[in-house]
Formats: C-alpha cells, structure tokens, sequence
C-alpha cells in the first residue's frame, strides 16, 4: 500500500443514520470500498492532512505496543484491546489505523499480516517479533519486549544524536569558513602579494595556486561531484547490486566498519534473544532475524546460516563462526 491519506467522512447506514468517522486510505475508491463493506453509504469525504513522518514517529508506536502488552496481559481480547487504544489515541490518524486493523483482525486476518500493509509505518522488526508472538501464544510479552528493545533503541539514538550534534556544527562551520578565505579572501591577498615583485615561501605559493584553481575550476568541480552523487543515489535506489557493493565497502573502512557491524549484529542478537526468551526455536529466530534486515548482504548472511548442513558434532556455532 502507498502511503495513505486520512479522510474524514460522513455516511449513512442500512437504516438512514448518519455516522461520521476518519479512516486512513491511499485514494476515495479504496474509501469507498472499505465503508461499503461496513455497510454505509458515503455521503461526504473531505481530506485531512497527515504531519509527515511526526505522525509516526517511533515514540507513539513505542506507547501503543506498550498500552496493547498492558491491555492483553489483563487478559482483553486482541479486537477489544485495539479498539480501547483506538478510542482514547489523542492523533486521529492512529485512531484510524488501529480501527482499521481491529476490522482486518475481527474478519481473521492474523495480527502480524495486516501490520505488513502499512510498511512505512510498521518496520520487519515488528512484524517478525508479532508474528513470533502469535505462534507461541505469547503476544503481550512479545508487545512488551518489543516496547522495552524500541524504548531502549530509540534513548540510545537521542544519546547519539546529541553527542555528534556539536561536532558536526563544528565540522560544518570550518568547512564554511575554509571555503570563504579559499574562494574570497585569498584571491585578495594574491593581489596584494604579486605587487610587491618578489619571490614567495613554497608553502604561500601552494596556497595561493589553490586559491586561484578554486576561484576558476572549483565551481565546475561542486557541480561535477553533485552530478555524480545524485546519480549514485539514483543507483542506489534503483539497482541492488550497488546497495549490496556499499554494504561490503562499509564493511572495509577503517572508523566506519566496526560501527556498522556493531550495529548490525546488536539487531541481530537482539532480535534472537527477544525470539528465544519467547519460546521460538533457534531455526526459526533466524528466519525472523532475516525478516528485519533490509541490507541483502546480511539477509544472505543469515540465511546461509540458517541452511548451511551442520557438521557432525557441531552447533550453529559452527555455521556462525565459518
């Protein structure tokens, strides 16, 4: 599904009461549809904007799943406790998700399929731990260990933020000011300096030649290298060959690897020991863990892991260490 927009509307029912409501859909026909199955003729529809990326934002999730382990842990059925959550969500737009998915689970729809349609909204993780949940017929701690690892994930990503926030302030500002003695300050200083007819120290004589190659060929360079980084976007995006060449090379430079890898395998091991405290076997962990990576390198990774014939005498750990 495209990403939905929320449409506030008014209807009438088999015996001619007005009802009103908001419903999230990616155009008026699926509206339409969705409203006729619940037996009510649309009379009026009016879009109403969604806030972007805030409307999602990971802390809402975090409150709903959070709210959803509380509510089944008492013992609410899945429908019952999605409407509740539903009914007192202060953003219209979630109030509308969460109706949607309450009708999708009522008709038998497993929980974990119907978050598959909302893609940008639900990532793999969640889906995969859910899924896992209802398998073992342990959903509200598979809904609360998801909410604790999110919870955690997401201070440790403000932590993070706000450490490099000054840093890359710094980085930006040098880089500004470098540009403007290179290109505006300098060129004055060369004036002055060919006016006295006299030999330059080497090192004046370098920064003097790049200040003059930045004044004539540096703004053909800058639209050179955006040219090439839009089309290597481009490549990104559209080729998988490229993405998975970039994950190798990450793999290989010297700062950046062990950060990226660290990252990967904490997801990783994460998601397996979320899995194993759940009941689900090995095997299968491994077939969730490969569900929430989007990186095909990893993906292949893990499912080499999980197929590879195990030698005689040997755990996982030798298809891990191999």
């Amino acid at each position: 599904m495209s990403k939905p927009l929320l449409w506030r509307w008014e209807a009438i029912d088999n015996e001619g009461q007005l009802k009103s409501g908001e419903s999230l859909a990616d155009e008026r026909a699926s509206l339409e549809e969705e409203l006729a199955q619940q037996q009510l003729q649309l009379l009026s529809v009016k879009k109403s904007s969604l806030s972007g990326k805030s409307c999602w934002h990971i802390q809402h999730k975090i409150d709903v799943v959070r709210q959803l382990a509380a509510l089944l842990h008492a013992g609410i059925a899945l429908t019952d406790a999605l409407l509740l959550i539903a009914r007192q969500h202060p953003k219209p737009a979630w109030s509308a998700l969460l109706q949607h998915i309450e009708r999708q689970v009522a008709q038998g729809i497993p929980f974990s399929e119907t978050l598959k349609q909302w893609p940008h909204i639900f990532p793999p993780l969640f889906i995969a731990l859910l899924h896992t949940g209802e398998l073992t017929g342990r959903l509200a701690e598979c809904c609360q260990r998801l909410a604790e690892q999110q919870e955690q994930q997401y201070q440790l990503t403000k932590k993070v933020v706000k450490a490099l926030r000054y840093p890359l302030f710094i980085l930006i500002v040098a880089l500004l000011v470098t540009a403007g003695m290179v290109g505006f300050v300098l060129p004055e200083f060369a004036n002055i300096y060919r006016s006295f007819n006299a030999p330059l120290p080497t090192i004046t004589q370098a920064v003097m030649s790049l200040s003059e190659w930045a004044t004539s060929q540096g703004g053909w360079w800058f639209l050179t290298f955006m040219l090439l980084a839009v089309i290597g976007w481009w490549l990104r995006r559209t080729r998988p060959v490229v993405r998975e060449k970039e994950q190798l090379l990450l793999l290989k430079i010297p700062v950046i690897a062990p950060l990226r890898r660290g990252q990967l395998l904490s997801q990783i091991f994460t998601v397996l020991t979320l899995s194993q405290h759940s009941g689900v076997p090995l095997l299968q962990g491994l077939e969730a863990v490969e569900k929430t990576l989007t990186q095909t390198f990893w993906q292949r990774q893990i499912t080499r892991c999980a197929v590879k014939p195990r030698p005689s005498g040997r755990g996982y750990k030798a298809r891990f260490s191999t």
